[in-house]
């Protein structure tokens, strides 16, 4: 593979994950949710692999179930998720993941701390298998009115 940019991660996948910074953000459950996630007996949370569906298509994750799954899926430091969750839902004992090398997507520089903490830390997720000019605009992130056509 040839480098075009430099400080870049390059890969051949067609798949876009972003970091982006909302206004006002607050999460609406502390909790980690179906499908997601299913809690068993002993209070710990087991992460639901066939709920994976939120990795491949246009997506703008903003839950902390959602932003947990993300983490937990693409390999990210798991006792440093438990350790903030412990912070953040009332009586966590753990999320457990049976493998925890499931993707090979990160986001450079990520702070788990800061980012499950901080509901105004989203991730959209986007890749060229489908047109999502209507799910931009739907979800604000494109303003029509802003262009003009010549």
């Amino acid at each position: 593979m040839i480098k075009i940019r430099k400080n870049v991660f390059e890969t051949n996948s067609s798949s876009v994950h972003s970091i982006a910074i909302g206004n006002d953000l607050k999460y609406n459950v502390l909790d980690l949710e179906e499908p997601y996630f299913t809690k068993n007996e002993d209070g710990e949370y087991i992460m639901n692999i066939d709920a994976d569906d939120i990795t491949y298509e246009f997506n703008i994750l903003t839950t902390l179930t959602e932003k947990t799954f993300y983490l937990a899926y693409n390999g990210y430091d798991i006792e440093a998720i438990n350790e903030v969750l412990k912070g953040i839902i009332p009586n966590f004992k753990r999320l457990k993941v049976n493998n925890n090398e499931y993707s090979e997507y990160t986001i450079a520089g990520i702070d788990i701390d800061c980012f499950l903490r901080n509901p105004n830390y989203v991730i959209i997720l986007d890749n060229d298998n489908e047109y999502v000019y209507d799910d931009l605009t739907e979800s604000n992130l494109l303003t029509i009115s802003k262009y003009k056509t010549i």
